[in-house]
């Protein structure tokens, strides 16, 4: 049992999901994107805010608009993400995607999740602003929220289980009470 185990004491009724990074892997697009700019990185460098430093914001904006439109149809789901997905679904559970998307991007990602055919598992898909996606999540009042961003963590409420995708591998300072996971499997065991 992990050090920093949340206790799941309430029935769970509703799982929100970030999309970019926690069901669809977008490290190796990023790393090929930014290697098409002139910048080597290594996944762990692949963060947007780490990126953003490397690259500059200038080839950031270029990179991010090829990122998140035709480049997400070239997207792996992050392993283990589809059986999960699966399970959490047969076993009752009620699924939402609340991911930072601007309208156009979040068409590519909906055209993704209908080519992975997971998008029937969802109870409701919603792309925002990322300065308007703690709000979402605090509207829709997951019992556990999944990303891949200790910064969108630090803003959600604090009755939400804060599940920290950490496949970047990055160590931070942690103030609150998170569950931190390489793996889904992780956080199978967890539940």
């Amino acid at each position: 049992m992990s050090k920093n185990k949340t206790s799941f004491s309430k029935p769970i009724i509703l799982i929100g999901f970030d999309f970019d990074g926690v069901i669809a892997n977008h490290i190796p697009a990023k790393i090929k994107l930014a290697e098409n700019l002139g910048f080597p990185v290594t996944p762990q460098q692949t963060h947007s805010n780490i990126l953003q430093e490397i690259i500059g914001k200038s080839n950031y904006k270029k990179l991010a608009y090829s990122l998140y439109r035709e480049e997400t149809l070239k997207f792996k789901p992050c392993n283990g993400i589809k059986a999960l997905i699966k399970k959490l679904k047969i076993c009752g559970y009620s699924l939402v995607i609340i991911s930072a998307r601007g309208k156009e991007e979040g068409l590519f990602a909906r055209k993704w999740l209908k080519k992975q055919n997971l998008t029937a598992y969802f109870d409701k898909i919603i792309f925002c602003p990322k300065s308007k996606k703690p709000n979402i999540i605090k509207k829709y009042k997951p019992d556990i929220y999944i990303d891949d961003s200790a910064e969108i963590l630090m803003l959600c409420p604090k009755n939400i289980i804060k599940v920290l995708y950490n496949h970047y591998q990055i160590d931070f300072d942690k103030k609150e009470k998170w569950l931190v996971i390489k793996n889904f499997k992780e956080l199978v065991d967890n539940m």
